[in-house]
């Protein structure tokens, strides 16, 4: 069975050092995961690799059951795949409701407009259900 999101057998070297060594990772949809372990184990690397940042000398990536090994962050990002990197990136001005709707709002909203109202209310909408799963209505 494949999953939403399939690595196989991704290796990535760094001269003489090998970051991955092949790799297998499986996401089927609706799961979460945390990659966790000591620095240099990978984790970063790995995450490249999925974001599309980092070619892998040997391996594929397949997303929804598509080769997406040849597409670059972009192109990666539109079919739903970011990268964010580890650092906190909230307005501390705004609530945890305005801050998800801002991050919500490029998968709502068409390019170059901003905060129309109909729009703004379907990322509110989206905003709600995701601070509930994660435990951080109040």
């Amino acid at each position: 069975m494949t999953g939403l999101l399939d690595a196989q057998e991704v290796s990535v070297r760094y001269g003489s050092l090998a970051a991955l060594d092949g790799v297998d990772l499986r996401i089927h949809d609706g799961q979460r995961h945390a990659l966790i372990g000591p620095n240099g184990a990978g984790k970063t690397t790995l995450l490249n690799v999925l974001g599309g940042s980092t070619k892998p000398q040997r391996g594929t990536v397949r997303f929804d059951g598509r080769d997406i090994g040849r597409l670059g962050p972009a192109a990666r990002a539109r079919r739903g795949i970011n990268r964010i990197h580890q650092r906190p990136a909230v307005f501390p001005t705004l609530t945890a409701t305005e801050n998800v709707v801002v991050a919500a709002l490029p998968r709502v909203i068409p390019r170059r407009r901003w905060w129309p109202g109909g729009r703004r209310r379907t990322a509110e909408h989206l905003a709600g259900p995701l601070l509930d799963q994660m435990g951080l209505t109040a």
